[in-house]
């Protein structure tokens, strides 16, 4: 048993923990390229441990900034993109990527924020430490992503009140929106994740995976490129559920076709 836990809307809710009034409204953070590495400017930047994922060991701390001095140039042209938005932003088509100048097209009452790195990697690395005391194994896959191995831990009839504690105790002790996926592959557990966004818990018995994934577009499935998902097309697989169908298909391929058929897609070893 397997349990991924994906912070919500993580930078947008990581200032939502120090500024309340955040809360509710269009809210999203940008970024813009490090032009300061050739500037005499004095920066504030900070050594980190680097015990987060995916984390420099130097942080720049550009939350002092505002909006006026950090997205707009000296001609008032407004730069940079999106980094994470909240769902009231989503709600009005803004997304991850977009530049900020379409972001405010779309949505005139945004409130566009500066980065602010140290105060992410800190509120991670207080999740890793929560995690770690409560889940005997545990993986971070990204700064606000987090694997738990429940195999001897938690059975079926325990996990999903177990989630609810830990989220309840995330939500209590750091202030962040979690969601969490549970199931037997670490993948899966992923995929199911996707499900129970914003603030939720999805999790699918063992004797109901197949119906669930059953007609799950390959390409919503994590992990899958574009170059193995075309692949897939070309072969007449466009659905999770024709993966079981197209056994001999996997096997017949080389490299790690047949392992992620067997682990990943269907976790075969414990559905048959």
């Amino acid at each position: 048993m397997f349990m991924h836990l994906d912070l919500d809307c993580f930078f947008v809710s990581a200032h939502r923990t120090i500024d309340k009034s955040l809360h509710n409204i269009a809210v999203a953070v940008g970024g813009r390229s490090n032009l300061s590495i050739f500037s005499n400017e004095k920066k504030n930047r900070n050594v980190t441990s680097n015990s987060g994922a995916f984390v420099s060991n130097i942080l720049t701390n550009d939350s002092k900034s505002t909006f006026e001095n950090y997205f707009k140039d000296s001609d008032g042209r407004i730069r940079g993109i999106i980094t994470t938005s909240s769902y009231e932003a989503r709600a009005y088509g803004v997304k991850t990527a977009m530049s900020v100048s379409q972001a405010l097209d779309l949505c005139p009452h945004l409130i566009v924020l500066p980065p602010n790195y140290p105060l992410y990697h800190d509120l991670s690395c207080k999740l890793k430490q929560l995690l770690e005391k409560e889940i005997p194994l545990i993986e971070q896959f990204s700064i606000d992503e987090f694997f738990g191995d429940l195999r001897g831990y938690k059975n079926e009839d325990e996990v999903y009140e177990f989630a609810k504690f830990l989220q309840n105790k995330i939500l209590k002790e750091l202030g962040l929106p979690i969601s969490i996926g549970i199931s037997y592959t670490k993948y899966l557990s992923k995929l199911l994740t996707e499900y129970a966004k914003p603030c939720n818990i999805k999790f699918v018995k063992k004797d109901e995976i197949r119906d669930f994934i059953k007609d799950i577009p390959i390409d919503d499935f994590p992990g899958i490129g574009k170059g193995f998902s075309l692949r897939l097309k070309k072969n007449g697989i466009r659905k999770l559920g024709q993966v079981q169908k197209n056994k001999e298909l996997f096997y017949s391929w080389k490299k790690n076709q047949g392992l992620i058929y067997t682990i990943v897609f269907v976790g075969e070893m414990i559905l048959n």
